[in-house]
């Protein structure tokens, strides 16, 4: 196997992975919309609750995405 072939096989294994880690794994933030903590999920925020008696609960924020996951645009909230 060439180098070439090698270092292709390494980029597309990492890239694999990444995206199975963003899809599945939740980043907690400091912000908070709307009295309730946010987290980066899925290429895009979501706004939850959590408590003892059933655990956490998380709604996606309207018009946020890709931008707003990796820090490009701010997170858009009406309350803060």
């Amino acid at each position: 196997m060439t180098k070439g072939i090698r270092r292709i096989l390494v980029i597309c294994t990492a890239l694999a992975f990444s995206l199975v880690i963003i899809s599945f794994i939740k980043i907690k933030t400091d912000y908070y919309c709307c009295e309730s903590p946010t987290i980066r999920w899925r290429f895009a925020i979501y706004c939850g609750e959590c408590d003892d008696e059933t655990g956490c609960h998380y709604i996606h924020l309207n018009n946020t995405g890709i931008l707003e996951y990796f820090g490009l645009k701010p997170i858009p909230c009406d309350k803060n």
